[in-house]
């Protein structure tokens, strides 16, 4: 289960709230945006040569702070929550599971390496004193694991691009 204070539950319009439609769509303008950076990048290291989710995204977001915003509003994660994931001060496992697996679509990331990469970063915090509600721990609890497979799926399903594809007809 992961935090809703890492959430900003910024994804639902109100019907008729057209003002509302625009930030998001700008928002995931922003994140989209950055696709072009992050093949290019991915032409040059392979995403299993980065040493967890975080250090991916540092050399992908931008650093421009309104930037960074609206990336992790287009992501539903907090923006203070976004930036210290990035500089490895939080426990991705904290994050609601489904922010990750919108990321890894919008970049065309493949499921099995993007939950290598979180297990990475997750790692860092796994022998601190607080565990991560909703990790993965000694236990054999994959709460988090379990619901990033979850949400991979739920967006494999709304993947617009396999509209039209023959094996969808």
């Amino acid at each position: 289960m992961s935090d809703s204070r890492n959430c900003t539950n910024d994804t639902h319009v109100r019907a008729g709230d057209p003002e509302e439609f625009r930030r998001m769509r700008d928002n995931a303008a922003e994140l989209l945006a950055r696709v072009t950076h992050a093949s290019a990048l991915l032409r040059t290291k392979p995403l299993t040569d980065f040493g967890g989710l975080s250090e991916f995204l540092d050399q992908v977001l931008p650093t421009e702070h309104a930037a960074q915003e609206r990336i992790a509003r287009a992501l539903d994660l907090s923006p203070e929550f976004l930036r210290r994931f990035r500089r490895h001060e939080v426990d991705p496992y904290l994050a609601p599971s489904a922010a990750f697996a919108v990321l890894g679509h919008a970049f065309g990331l493949v499921k099995h390496e993007v939950a290598a990469l979180l297990a990475q970063d997750h790692a860092r915090f796994a022998g601190n004193f607080v565990a991560a509600r909703g990790a993965a721990d000694s236990s054999g609890d994959n709460t988090f694991e379990f619901a990033f497979d979850s949400a991979w799926e739920r967006e494999e399903l709304d993947d617009a691009s396999r509209l039209g594809s023959a094996s969808e007809l």
